[in-house]
């Protein structure tokens, strides 16, 4: 019964499989949701603004918001350092303990471009999923252009179903 599924020396246990089937079922709607979403959204503000001005105002928002957020890290770590709560400096290195080194930023970017999409879909990585639906959306709207209907309404309503699913599991 209950109790095999129960962890020895564990005073409460709940429904493992139950817990289990519905955890299961949100992550099953998760890579599918936030690719639709994205791939959608991406496809109707191309369709709406144009393709030029799309690109001109992400890169200004996106810039705009690595320099924000990397000026409230300056400012929030002096503050952090003046409570005396923390130190402030540089960390000493020590690879002696065995840690990996931290990766440089080409490893990072090469990671957001996956060799397989469904593989990295099926491993959960979100970052490199949303990047190619956001290229998926840019280039739906591309070669539909003027066109009624089609990639852009398909998007749209598999978005729909996926938070219809969404709604029916929660």
């Amino acid at each position: 019964g209950i109790r095999d599924h129960c962890v020895t020396g564990v005073q409460t246990c709940a429904l493992p499989i139950s817990g289990a089937l519905w955890l299961n079922l949100l992550k099953l709607t998760l890579i599918p949701l936030i690719f639709s979403l994205v791939a959608s959204s991406t496809c109707a503000t191309m369709a709406r603004l144009g393709q030029g001005q799309m690109v001109r105002t992400s890169l200004i928002l996106i810039f705009a918001f690595l320099f924000l957020s990397s000026a409230y890290g300056v400012i929030a770590s002096r503050v952090w350092a003046g409570t005396g709560l923390v130190s402030f400096g540089i960390a000493p290195i020590n690879n002696a303990l065995g840690r990996p080194a931290a990766p440089g930023m080409a490893t990072l970017i090469t990671g957001l471009i996956p060799t397989n999409i469904v593989a990295a879909a099926n491993e959960g990585a979100l970052a490199p999923v949303s990047l190619f639906a956001l290229m998926f959306g840019a280039f739906a709207a591309r070669t539909t252009q003027g066109k009624s209907g089609g990639m852009a309404e398909g998007l749209e309503q598999f978005a729909a179903t996926m938070l219809a699913m969404v709604d029916w599991i929660l």
